[in-house]
């Protein structure tokens, strides 16, 4: 395997796990508003977060992710709180969901292609052993 398919394989399993804490998160805002909460601070979430799936996330990478997928916030009683709609958290989900599964597939295969690679080195490695013996 050649360093850029290696350096593949780091990329696409970086590109998972951070993928898998976006979702953690979508869905901890999913559940959320099924409690009936339409808003909800950086904070509150990445509490959340942890209490229910074990991932932290700051909450300043809890606004970053929520920026990025342009989920709008608003000031209330002086403290910044994103607006929670079902539906569109959704939508990310099942969106972010394919993502995580193409990534996933992705590994699978490089990994399958290391495992490959490994076997054959053992193969050789004993070849060469058994190549030493017999010449003694």
């Amino acid at each position: 395997m050649n360093e850029q398919r290696l350096k593949s394989c780091i990329d696409s399993a970086r590109s998972l796990i951070s993928a898998r804490n976006c979702l953690g998160l979508l869905q901890t805002a999913l559940i959320l508003t099924s409690e009936g909460t339409t808003r909800a601070t950086a904070k509150e979430l990445s509490d959340r977060l942890f209490d229910g799936l074990s991932i932290t996330l700051t909450p300043a990478t809890v606004g970053q992710v929520f920026g990025a997928f342009d989920i709008p916030s608003k000031t209330t009683h002086g403290k910044a709180r994103f607006v929670l709609a079902a539906t569109g958290l959704e939508e990310m989900i099942h969106k972010l969901t394919d993502y995580c599964n193409e990534e996933a597939d992705k590994l699978q295969q490089l990994t399958a292609e290391f495992r490959r690679i490994d076997r054959r080195t053992n193969e050789l490695v004993e070849d060469l052993k058994t190549a030493i013996k017999d010449s003694r």
